[in-house]
């Protein structure tokens, strides 16, 4: 919007139709039940794209963890999900040849001074580990291959100082990272399973929540071809103060399609389309709320957000018509983004939802009037 004069034309909130697909509210794998002992640290994993599962649509979280998977799970997290170690040479491991499942994330844990193998020049890609191995192998990661824990105390009953990786399970112990298998003791030669290993690589690397939402839509039902399509997410942990910009081009018929991400399901999400219609020039803005309450949407009742959460929304028309009614109500001044926000923050989430259902209302078409609720605003 450039100024008071711009006049809004077509103002259309038929704001919530939803379609969640399969993959809303966090089900990424089939065999991670939403009441999974680690499923919160499974979908960090997942969301941060150190892992995707083991096939076929499923995490396998009792299965064991294999030192070549390991290398896998190790460099991703400490380098990201769209991190690709150099081509593998086959030289380094007798055991380990160039085309071999994870034979470049095995080298390049080599080189960065994290493994030596298993002795005798070999890496042993297909032996489980055990939560002793585990324990050096996530410090080592985390801190670099020169790295020496504090000297062992005896924290664990069944690791006794003397025992040869002591000093780096109770390292883990300091960190948060572990508190053991229960009952005063660690487990050492007890094998890493899959979901174990969730629990310790999101610990280790401190993975942040992800919260994924697509959104699309059309820009008004008097679309606007090729609209300027943006979706800004004010951050909650700053009070409002930082924010992220995605943008789009509608296309011919004002569709469009976005995907946002956050970490606070109290962020909260503005898109705005601009572009010239039928009616001439018009910016649109649709307050739409937190990305918990969009996730919210899918199921229907108020949602508590896990670690991972993944929703697809389809929202049928950017509107105006919070921005026109908060105007109007100013006396016909141009409200600022920030403003808008703040009318927003004075309408409970369910008010909002119910004035973007029943509302239509056509600005400078007298026979097209507001409901009698609103008439007032």
């Amino acid at each position: 919007m450039t100024g008071p004069s711009m006049r809004y034309r077509a103002i259309v909130v038929l704001l919530l139709l939803m379609s969640f697909g399969e993959s809303a509210l966090g089900q990424t794998f089939t065999d991670v039940a939403s009441d999974h002992w680690a499923r919160s640290f499974i979908e960090t994993l997942a969301s941060n794209g150190v892992t995707s599962g083991c096939g076929g649509g499923k995490y396998c979280p009792d299965d064991t963890v294999t030192r070549a998977q390991m290398a896998v799970f190790l460099e991703r997290g400490m380098n990201g999900s769209e991190y690709a170690p150099v081509a593998a040479s086959g030289t380094v491991f007798l055991d380990v040849a160039s085309g071999d499942f994870a034979a470049s994330f095995i080298e390049q844990l080599a080189a960065d001074g994290i493994t030596a193998g298993c002795g005798n020049g070999n890496f042993c890609p297909d032996a489980e580990i055990t939560r002793d191995q585990m324990a050096v192998f996530l410090l080592r990661a985390k801190y670099g291959s020169n790295y020496s824990p504090p000297a062992a105390v005896g924290m664990f009953a069944d690791v006794p100082t003397d025992h040869w990786a002591a000093s780096w399970i109770e390292q883990m112990a300091a960190e948060g990272i572990t508190a053991g298998c229960g009952n005063g003791i660690y487990c050492p030669e007890a094998l890493v399973s899959r979901a174990q290993m969730a629990v310790f690589l999101v610990r280790t690397f401190g993975l942040t929540n992800i919260f994924r939402l697509d959104l699309s839509g059309t820009a008004t039902d008097l679309p606007l071809p090729y609209a300027a399509i943006t979706a800004t997410v004010y951050e909650a942990a700053s009070g409002g103060g930082s924010s992220q910009v995605i943008a789009t081009t509608a296309d011919a018929n004002g569709n469009y399609a976005i995907s946002i991400e956050s970490t606070d399901a109290d962020d909260f999400v503005v898109l705005e389309a601009t572009g010239t219609g039928q009616y001439g020039e018009a910016k649109l803005v649709s307050l739409l709320g937190s990305v918990g309450s969009l996730h919210g949407l899918g199921s229907g009742n108020p949602v508590s957000l896990d670690i991972g959460d993944y929703g697809s929304l389809e929202i049928s028309h950017i509107s105006t018509a919070m921005a026109v009614l908060s105007e109007k109500a100013n006396g016909g001044q141009v409200l600022t983004d920030e403003e808008l926000i703040a009318a927003q923050a004075r309408v409970t989430g369910s008010e909002m939802l119910t004035m973007a259902s029943v509302i239509k209302a056509i600005v400078d078409r007298d026979e097209v009037t507001l409901p009698l609720s609103f008439s007032n605003t």
